[in-house]
């Protein structure tokens, strides 16, 4: 019937990107031939039969069930109108609070009536001046005074290196195997009852802490030195234990997706699950994992190293621009590659969501086998 399973029965490898996609495509490509069908039949057959008037048509409306997210919505708005389309107070009533004087009134921003902008929206503008109120994203153009070009550039990558890569790859082959060794087995005694995600959870995310762990605390060292500032280790471990757990987490879920895949495929009558090669190709891939996991630390560590550098008041951060930016790594996702060179303040999010590329908490499909990395970049004076 064109259903999309997912809509039907839970599935746990469905994202809330790929179930909001879902739920659109039921009624723009499953059900909407069906609904056109039944408007054409109505206005074409039914309407004379009531005479109704020549004007007059029947039209279903799936508003509801096809626009966005309320922030989406509000975003288009914005956009479309070219202004705030709600008044202070309008504003005000929604959080019950009392309307103010003066609050009935919509505001023009400056820029779109000075700064020669056509909505709001537009991010070209001044460089943002830590700490500030904006947190959204935006690509900044410099500052063209001549304090600022005199003034030396920092920059601090935020790139894992190869043997960084190769020690996370080293703990990943060493889990696969081990797991293999495990549920091989198990599948072939019980396929019904093979898998034990507490357990693997678990292993994994105690194998990943020490070695992201280590690859945080190098790299944040060094960018706490660039900064000439100290690197505190001890308040970084609560989300380094997360992001482990999370990574640990993505990891098994993928690994159950292929061996469940390989479960159910088509057999021939001389065919069994060829376990082992899912296995196989989980080790042969895992230097992606790998260069993921210790590019998404490597990035977290000096983005770290920055805010503790703007806490203790660090001279070479003092009184200066401190953003980060966005690099593309090698046969990124297209959204990814739109995104190279965006830069935007040290605290906000870039426009995927995300506070550095690969980030374990948040949407997968913006972070798996993500291979960008970060650059802090620092100006003015």
């Amino acid at each position: 019937y064109s259903v999309t399973p997912s809509l039907i029965w839970h599935s746990e490898t469905q994202t809330y990107a790929s179930a909001r996609d879902n739920a659109r495509a039921l009624y723009a490509e499953c059900l909407g031939p069906t609904i056109q069908m039944l408007q054409q039949r109505i206005n074409a057959f039914l309407l004379p039969m009531i005479k109704a008037a020549p004007e007059t048509y029947v039209e279903f409306d799936l508003e509801e069930k096809l626009k966005g997210s309320f922030e989406d919505r509000a975003k288009i708005l914005q956009s479309a109108v070219g202004a705030p389309w709600l008044t202070r107070n309008e504003a005000r009533a929604s959080m019950n609070l009392p309307s103010i004087e003066g609050g009935d009134e919509l505001i023009t921003p400056l820029n779109v009536t000075e700064g020669g902008q056509a909505s709001p929206q537009d991010t070209q503008g001044k460089p943002y001046n830590y700490p500030g109120e904006d947190n959204q994203s935006k690509k900044l153009v410099p500052c063209t005074c001549k304090a600022c070009k005199e003034a030396e550039e920092i920059r601090i990558k935020g790139k894992s290196t190869k043997e960084d890569d190769e020690k996370v790859q080293e703990v990943l082959v060493s889990f696969f195997k081990r797991q293999a060794r495990s549920v091989i087995p198990k599948i072939n005694a019980n396929p019904e009852d093979f898998w034990n995600a507490e357990r693997w959870d678990k292993e994994l995310r105690e194998d990943l802490e020490p070695v992201l762990t280590q690859i945080a605390d190098k790299h944040g060292k060094e960018a706490a030195e660039t900064l000439g500032a100290e690197y505190v280790t001890e308040v970084t471990r609560a989300y380094l234990g997360k992001a482990s757990s999370e990574r640990a987490k993505k990891i098994n879920e993928s690994t159950l997706e292929r061996i469940t895949k390989e479960l159910n495929r088509d057999f021939d009558d001389d065919e069994e699950p060829d376990i082992a090669h899912v296995y196989e190709v989980r080790e042969n891939t895992s230097d992606t994992l790998a260069r993921s996991a210790a590019g998404s630390i490597a990035s977290f560590a000096i983005s770290e190293a920055t805010h503790q550098a703007i806490s203790d008041g660090a001279p070479r951060v003092v009184g200066r621009i401190v953003e980060k930016e966005w690099v593309t790594g090698s046969n990124a996702r297209p959204s990814h590659q739109a995104m190279n060179g965006e830069r935007v303040p040290i605290d906000a999010d870039f426009s995927n969501g995300q506070h550095w590329p690969g980030e374990d908490i948040g949407d997968p499909d913006e972070s798996c086998g993500c291979n960008c990395t970060t650059e802090i970049v620092i100006t003015g004076g």
